[in-house]
Formats: C-alpha cells, sequence, structure tokens
C-alpha cells in the first residue's frame, strides 16, 4: 500500500496488476477504504484468469466518500469565512438530512435521484420549502466545491431547481408604529439599542459586538468589524462585504453621544442594565417586551427593524446603491427586495400616468387651487420640492 503525505493530509492508494495492466486505485482517507478497493480488484482478477474477461477500468479520481468530504468543506470552507451560527446549521443539515441519504455514498455515486429523494422526504416530514431549499442549498455546495477540486467529472446538479417558495411580503414598521413604539419606550434601559438600531439598520449581533474604538465622532462614522454570537466577541462580521462604514445620522448621533456620557460599560457601546456585555439572543426578548409595552397590533423580529430602515430609507427617497453599501450585503439582488412602495405611496402614483378620461379641473383641489393663486401655488411647490431633497431621518423621541 502507498502512503501518500499531502497538505491536507495523509492519503493511502493500492494498486493491483491483471493480466499485464496495471490498475491503481484512486488515493482515500482511510486505510479501510484503500484495502476494501483492493479486495473487489482481486474479484475481478479472479474473473478475468478464469474468463479471460478484462475489467472496465475507471477513470482514476480522488476518490472520497461524501461525508469525509462534506467535513472538509465545513472545516476549511465555511468555517474560517462564516459565523459560528452559520457553521451549526449546516452541521445540523448534514446530520439530520444529507448524511442518511448519501454520507456512505462515493462523490461519484451521488446523482439527481439523490436530491429528488431528499426532496420527498423533507416534504413528507413537513419541511417548509424555504427550509428544504437550505438543505439543497448545502448539498449543491459540497458538490460543487468537490467538481472544482476534480473529485468528480460532472457536477450531478447543473440546473437543478430550488423548491417553489411563497411569495413572503417584507415586513417593517410604519412610522406610526415606530412613534408609539419610541413614545412607549422612552424610559426603556434599551431605548437607545432600538433607536440605533431603526435609524442604522445594523444586524443584532453588530449592535451587540459594537465596542466604542469603532465609533468615530470626528469623522461621523460607525466601524462595523465585529459582532457577537453565543462565542462571544469575534473579529469578523457576518460576510466579507458585511464590513462597512455606516455615516452616523443627526439622530444616531445624539444618542451614541448621550450613551457615552452615561456609558455602563468601558468598551461596550450596549449593554444590561448592569453593565454587562449583551448575549445577542436576548435581545429578541427585550424587543418583544417593549413591543407589548408599546401596545402593537403587529409583533416584530428584531431583524424586521433592519428591514423597517431599510423600507423608510426607499421609500424616503434613498437609493438602492447607498443602501447596499449602508446594509453591507454582498450582492445587489439581496438590496433590491426593498425596491418597493407602501400600498399608501402606490395609490398616490397611481394616477401620475392617466389616459383617457379628463376630470373636471374644479374637481381636483390641486388645479383649482393653483387656477385661483397661481404665485401661493408655485411657492407650495417649491416647498414640497425641497422636503422632498431632504434626507431620511426617522424623529428620535428622547427618553424623560
Amino acid at each position: 500500500m502507498e502512503k501518500i503525505k499531502r497538505k491536507d493530509g495523509v492519503k493511502y492508494r493500492e494498486r493491483i496488476y491483471i493480466g499485464g495492466q496495471e490498475f491503481k486505485s484512486p488515493c482515500f482517507e482511510k486505510k479501510s477504504d484503500a484495502v476494501a478497493w483492493k479486495s473487489v480488484k482481486l474479484a475481478e482478477r479472479r474473473v478475468f484468469e478464469s474468463t479471460g474477461v478484462m475489467p472496465v477500468m475507471k477513470p482514476t479520481l480522488q476518490e472520497m466518500r461524501f461525508k469525509a468530504f462534506a467535513q472538509w468543506w465545513l472545516d476549511h470552507r465555511v468555517a474560517p469565512r462564516s459565523s459560528s451560527r452559520t457553521v451549526e446549521r449546516y452541521e445540523m443539515n448534514l446530520r439530520m438530512h444529507i448524511y442518511p441519504f448519501m454520507g456512505d455514498l462515493y462523490l461519484s455515486q451521488v446523482t439527481r435521484e439523490h436530491a429528488d429523494q431528499l426532496v420527498t422526504k423533507l416534504r413528507e416530514s413537513n419541511h417548509n420549502p424555504v427550509g428544504t431549499n437550505l438543505v439543497l442549498g448545502v448539498l449543491k455546495q459540497i458538490m460543487s466545491e468537490a467538481f472544482r477540486q476534480e473529485k468528480i467529472l460532472k457536477y450531478p446538479f447543473k440546473d437543478y431547481a430550488k423548491v417553489k417558495e411563497p411569495k413572503r411580503a417584507d415586513h417593517f414598521m410604519s412610522a406610526e408604529e415606530i412613534a408609539k413604539f419610541l413614545e412607549a419606550n422612552k424610559g426603556d434601559p434599551h431605548y437607545w439599542l432600538f433607536v440605533t438600531a431603526m435609524n442604522t439598520g445594523m444586524r443584532r449581533g453588530e449592535l451587540a459586538g459594537l465596542l466604542w474604538d469603532r465609533v468615530d465622532f470626528a469623522k461621523g462614522f460607525i466601524h462595523i468589524t465585529r459582532l457577537r454570537d453565543r462565542n462571544g466577541l469575534a473579529d469578523r462580521t457576518k460576510t466579507r462585504n458585511s464590513q462597512r462604514r455606516i455615516p452616523m445620522s443627526d439622530v444616531v448621533r445624539q444618542a451614541l453621544m448621550e450613551m457615552k456620557a452615561g456609558a455602563l460599560h468601558p468598551e461596550y457601546v450596549f449593554c444590561t442594565s448592569y453593565g454587562k456585555p449583551f448575549d445577542e439572543g436576548h435581545i429578541y426578548w427585550y424587543f418583544q417586551r417593549a413591543q407589548k409595552k408599546a401596545g402593537l397590533l403587529n409583533r416584530y423580529r428584531f431583524h424586521d427593524l433592519r428591514h423597517t430602515f431599510a423600507s423608510h430609507f426607499v421609500m424616503n427617497g434613498g437609493s438602492l446603491y447607498d443602501l447596499q453599501k449602508l446594509l453591507g450585503h454582498a450582492r445587489f439582488e439581496e438590496t433590491q427586495r426593498y425596491a418597493h412602495l407602501t400600498p399608501e405611496h402606490l395609490a398616490k402614483a397611481v394616477n401620475i400616468v392617466s389616459f383617457g378620461g379628463t376630470p373636471a379641473l374644479a374637481e381636483v383641489p390641486a388645479v383649482a387651487a393653483a387656477t385661483e393663486n397661481p404665485a401661493a401655488a408655485a411657492k407650495q411647490a417649491e416647498g414640497l420640492v425641497a422636503a422632498a431633497n431632504q434626507p431620511p431621518v426617522l424623529k428620535l423621541v428622547s427618553p424623560s
């Protein structure tokens, strides 16, 4: 048996001669796999010796079992670039859903039929389409990496369609709900956390991991370079594009300056009323309690404050390109979900284009007013244009 030392570990390879022709095995992670390969070839040699039929030589690849390669992919491709929560979610999807179907198969044995069986099983287990597509995404990424490394000759999931997902409306707070929420919670110890979240679109982990050394009052920026999760503070962000600079609006500057003046922790910007760093998982419960206090009819996740910022930014004239930079989206397609208007805005906009019947001028208030007093109408129009050009800012309600 040949023992091969490589950067990614020790590999094992066997060889055998049948009818004077050399057959080499793929490089295996385990000795037992190389021994199993040789046992098969020995059986084929016995068949050749008795029948004279030469076995078909398959293309030599660095064959690995799916489970072994998936673990390598998780350790070397996912873990260094992703949060611990993402790694844990991938591990769970592999362990609970993917390994039972194909964990013991060689990479070259994985086919589209296995994906079909996986989808059917998930559907029978009442998995929703979104969760099913997440599991499929893990499988596709692993096999795509195997193809890039030439572990397989052909990628089996080319053009394999996702499970159709129901269209979900973006969930964000209206201006009235924001005002009601802030007014009811202006004495809450986490008030500034909520204000900063809805005025910056920062993620929960980014807020929990924000330290004062990343708040630049002189230049007016918040630097997002860290996050805090269940494993503590980490010098990384969710993705590479999540590292960004967020300009401080007047509202955010006021909030952070007041917090700095009464800081409860020497390093962390946001902390508990006891001066302890936030457990980012607890932020959700603080927000639920604050919503209950405000008496909101709709219920929102803390992450919906990020959607709230993005939606109001767009509705108030902000560009999608700027929004992509502020939110730290890696792909512009992620930001395009906010290219929408509320039903109220659409109702006002629907008459911008109106072919056909022309209403009487007296029935249109703006036209009637312009007819009676043209100078006043022109002055009003100038005021509207000036107001529209103002940057979108949510009104801050100061705590009593």
